[in-house]
């Protein structure tokens, strides 16, 4: 999976300022005594079930693909090794996309409210190391999951070798 999120309570109380977070966007009538005892509540539940964030983690993931969808591309034609991995072992078939066009496209859809991001994969030695309570209470949510979408590792950055050109004496 690619949303690797930590679920730990890292900064402290963190997951606690989520919960209070989320239970006034989601229960908007409830006092803050209500939501108060309710996050306490929920959070010694969840506390008491180690399966707990490994089934929202698998949720989260799930729900957010069914919205969502992830293409990349390259512009990289004629790398045999890439190829190889993701063209069915060379059976597959190169499409060109005119960037100018996708960008204008991707423009017309942000006027009726459908997002179509563009973003440039790194490749980092190092994974993203994002809190997903500290990162849901922020308005940079969206950004932190699109570094945790865009982020490959190292290893799979693929090197592109021009051909060198010789001259060989014929005899």
């Amino acid at each position: 999976s690619n949303l690797q999120y930590r679920f730990d309570d890292e900064p402290p109380s963190v997951r606690w300022k989520w919960a209070q977070h989320f239970l006034k966007s989601q229960f908007p009538h409830l006092n803050d005594k209500q939501r108060h005892d309710l996050a306490t509540q929920r959070l010694q539940e969840i506390d008491k079930d180690p399966g707990h964030y490994d089934w929202y983690k698998k949720n989260y993931e799930e729900t957010n693909y069914q919205k969502f969808g992830l293409c990349c591309l390259t512009p990289v034609k004629d790398d045999l090794l890439m190829w190889a991995h993701y063209s069915d072992n060379h059976r597959g078939f190169c499409v060109g996309i005119d960037t100018i066009k996708l960008s204008e496209f991707s423009k017309s859809l942000a006027k009726k409210e459908l997002l179509l991001d563009l973003a440039k994969i790194k490749y980092s030695e190092k994974m993203p190391d994002v809190n997903f309570f500290s990162s849901m209470i922020t308005e940079h949510w969206h950004q932190d999951m699109m570094t945790l979408l865009c982020t490959k590792s190292e290893h799979w950055r693929y090197k592109v070798y021009p051909f060198v050109k010789t001259k060989m004496n014929v005899f």
